[in-house]
Formats: structure tokens, C-alpha cells, sequence
């Protein structure tokens, strides 16, 4: 009896421990099935998110290459048109790029009285022109977007032939020299080659004849007329 109760007393508590153990084991397996599947969702939000990413990355390339361009951008590309005083004091070239971007570099020289390099200012600029209005085939209204200055403006260098100094002068693309208005005009005309010269301003018709372009009938030229100070760029003249 003696000897049941001791075998007993020593088998009890191994049965305990086994129970115990086995409660720990269960624990531990369905903490790291739940660690698992808390893993696994966060793998799918990851995933999800990323692919999300990618399709509004997608998405947003798609709208800028489905953006509507129109077609005088494409006959305008890689033309230069210039500006320039009536005294060749100022001028100014810009170049059209793809899509109606371009390149602007305004240039006013002074020569030097006192003998070395002549003084230049000079003012570079970018942006883009949209199609405000088609008016018909010879005539559009452009608009001006997101203009910026992209030369160090208050800064000089010395080269072998200017002392150029970079200034804030935006030229033909300036509201109105003549009021001293330095802001970045927003609507210009563009005429093609064959517009009739009848049906130009008398403005423009005088800005030209003291430029000495002069033409009868219809325009062999590329004009983008400032609206505001008439003061236009001209396609094909140095």
C-alpha cells in the first residue's frame, strides 16, 4: 500500500508537468500563428500599398503623356524667334522646344567710355506657351505658364569681351518695358506666315516699319506679339 501511494506521490507530477507543458506548447503554437498571420496581413497592406503606388505613379505618367498637345508646337519646335530695339541695344532670343517650352536669354550691352571690356546685362529665362484660343489658321492666342528666371541673378563675371552682370530684365516678355512693368506678361498673339498685314494692329504695323521689316500683303514671318506692349519676337532675322 505503502509502495502504490509512493509510485503515486512520483507519477503525479510528471502528469502535471506533461499538462502544463502541453498548455505551453499549444500557447506558443497559436502565438506564432497569429504572429504568422499578423505578418501575412502585413505583407498584403504592404503589397497592396505598393501596388497602389505604383498604378497612381502609372496613372499620373499616363495623364502627362495623354496630355493634349496641340499640333503648333510640333511646326514651332526648334525655331528661334528674336527681339530687338530699334537701336540694336537690346535683344533677345527664344527658342521653342517640344511641346511649347523654350528657352529665353535677354541681352542689353552698353559700351565701355572708359576704355576695356564693354558692360552686358543679361537675364535667361524658361517656360511654356498653351493655346489659349485658335483664332483661324494664321492667328493663335498663347498663353504663358510657369515663366522663371534661371540665370544667378546680382551676380557678374568677367570674360575676355563683357563685363556681364545678371540682372532681372525680361525683355519682350516683360508687361511693359516702357512703364518700368518688370512682370511676366501671360497672353501673346502668334501669327503664321501668310497672316495679311491688314489685319494687324497699327501698332504693330508702326513697331515693325521702325524695325525696317516691311511687306506688303502677307506676312512671310513668324511673329509672337506681347499683348500688352506690342513688342514682338520675329522668326528668321539675326
Amino acid at each position: 500500500m505503502k509502495k502504490k501511494i509512493i509510485i503515486i506521490g512520483l507519477i503525479l507530477p510528471l502528469l502535471v508537468s506533461c499538462k502544463e507543458n502541453k498548455r505551453v506548447i499549444e500557447t506558443e503554437s497559436t502565438s506564432f500563428e497569429n504572429v504568422e498571420k499578423i505578418s501575412s496581413n502585413n505583407n498584403l497592406s504592404n503589397n497592396e500599398k505598393n501596388n497602389s503606388n505604383i498604378k497612381d505613379n502609372e496613372k499620373v505618367k499616363e495623364e502627362e503623356n495623354n496630355e493634349e498637345i496641340d499640333p503648333i508646337f510640333k511646326e514651332l519646335e526648334g525655331k528661334t524667334f528674336v527681339y530687338k530695339h530699334v537701336h540694336n541695344r537690346y535683344y533677345q532670343s527664344l527658342t521653342f522646344e517640344k511641346n511649347g517650352f523654350f528657352n529665353s536669354k535677354y541681352t542689353f550691352t552698353q559700351t565701355n567710355t572708359e576704355g576695356g571690356p564693354d558692360y552686358q546685362s543679361i537675364c535667361q529665362m524658361k517656360g511654356k506657351f498653351i493655346v489659349e484660343n485658335h483664332l483661324d489658321e494664321t492667328c493663335y492666342i498663347l498663353r504663358l505658364t510657369n515663366p522663371a528666371i534661371i540665370s544667378n541673378t546680382g551676380e557678374s563675371e568677367l570674360n575676355s569681351d563683357y563685363q556681364i552682370e545678371y540682372k532681372d530684365l525680361k525683355g519682350a516678355l516683360s508687361l511693359d518695358d516702357l512703364k518700368g512693368e518688370n512682370d511676366f506678361q501671360d497672353l501673346y498673339t502668334l501669327y503664321l506666315p501668310g497672316r495679311n498685314k491688314d489685319s494687324m494692329t497699327d501698332k504693330l504695323k508702326q513697331n515693325l516699319e521702325n524695325l525696317y521689316i516691311s511687306f506688303e500683303g502677307q506676312s512671310p514671318y513668324y511673329l509672337l506679339v506681347n499683348n500688352n506692349s506690342t513688342a514682338f519676337f520675329i522668326e528668321g532675322l539675326e
